[in-house]
């Protein structure tokens, strides 16, 4: 028996990403974890992960994954609007349980997922890659290892093309009743997280909203300025730019910008580097892709020379930080350990999107 037998439940794009990298973890031999049955009403993509993705079988239910004693874990990866349900089934069920984000379409319901996955003692896991992205670990260790002075500035412009086109082969995030919204809680509750997990402490100072012409209730544009640290009233600024546009070229794309007294980081690319450096009255440096990634590697505690060659010769324009997250979930269920971001940092997330939300 695996160490770790895997239900999936989803099989639209986040599904499949899902499948690819807990198959590629099995493949270096990195963890024994196998996704053995797969469940998606499409039966055609569920299909699609058991000829391609090792998956073993296809599930005409969920319940047939709920009911079956040799799955430990599920992994759900649908519409938002069904989370809920499958979490607090699979909690009930005494399994390990890997949720996408946003975690529900309100904050209400993301509070009573998370205090049934902490009744039932079970590990969980919330979709939150951006806490496993290369460039961001490597900013964080900069920010932990230099002299930077006194925070000024965090600025985010996070942009990306309506998720209904593209990869994308569903239209549900157009639909208010099965997302929660729009850009904010659908996408950039990423952001909302970056923010929390850099600085900590959040108070929101101001919003402006613009919705979509087409879809009631779904958010294209959100502006927030917020106080960062220091109980949120510190000096320290952030600002999100959020936007879904219609350029299916431009799929998803970040500006990451951060300013102390003696240290300026800056990036357009939100997994994998280059990163721009300025330390003190030094000039501006590029730093290269593999002097990041190795960086990070360290940060995140990836040692063994094994699983260090493997993340290393990963493709992290695609599925590379997507398999830290699941290396790094599986890890927490093999060895019994506490998995971050869990569900208490998705519900922080949901509980200042909801805020932004009732400003407009």
């Amino acid at each position: 028996m695996s160490d770790v037998n895997a239900g999936l439940i989803g099989a639209g794009l986040l599904g499949l990403t899902h499948a690819f990298c807990l198959k590629a973890i099995g493949d270096a031999g990195l963890f024994d974890v196998e996704v053995t049955k797969v469940y998606d009403p499409n039966h055609s993509a569920a299909d699609s992960l058991v000829e391609n993705m090792g998956v073993k079988k296809r599930a005409d239910s969920a319940e047939e994954i709920f009911g079956d004693d040799r799955i430990d874990t599920i992994y759900i990866a649908t519409p938002t609007i069904y989370h809920k349900d499958y979490v607090v089934r699979a909690a009930e069920r005494g399994k390990n349980v890997f949720c996408e984000k946003p975690l529900y379409i309100n904050y209400k319901g993301a509070k009573e997922m998370a205090a049934e996955v902490e009744r039932a003692g079970v590990a969980g896991g919330v979709g939150l890659v951006m806490r496993y992205s290369p460039t961001l670990n490597y900013i964080l260790d900069k920010m932990e290892n230099f002299d930077a002075g006194r925070p000024i500035l965090f600025s985010i412009r996070d942009d990306q093309c309506l998720p209904i086109r593209g990869l994308h082969h569903t239209s549900w995030r157009s639909n208010k009743e099965l997302s929660g919204g729009g850009t904010l809680i659908e996408h950039s509750i990423h952001d909302i997280d970056l923010f929390g997990w850099f600085f900590g402490d959040i108070v929101v100072k101001d919003v402006e909203i613009k919705y979509h012409p087409k879809y009631k209730g779904i958010d294209n544009y959100v502006r927030i300025v917020m106080g960062l640290g220091g109980g949120g009233n510190g000096k320290t600024e952030g600002i999100l730019t959020s936007v879904w546009h219609d350029m299916v070229g431009r799929a998803s794309n970040r500006r990451i910008e951060l300013i102390f007294e003696r240290l300026f980081i800056g990036t357009d690319h939100d997994f994998l580097g280059p990163v721009e450096l300025t330390e003190g009255d030094g000039e501006t440096l590029c730093v290269n892709a593999d002097e990041v990634l190795s960086i990070a590697l360290k940060r995140l505690g990836i040692e063994d020379p094994k699983a260090e060659a493997f993340f290393k010769g990963l493709d992290y324009k695609t599925f590379g930080a997507y398999t830290l997250e699941d290396y790094f979930f599986i890890k927490a269920v093999a060895e019994g350990g506490k998995y971050q971001p869990g569900f208490d940092a998705a519900v922080s997330a949901h509980r200042l999107v909801e805020e932004i939300y009732n400003r407009d």
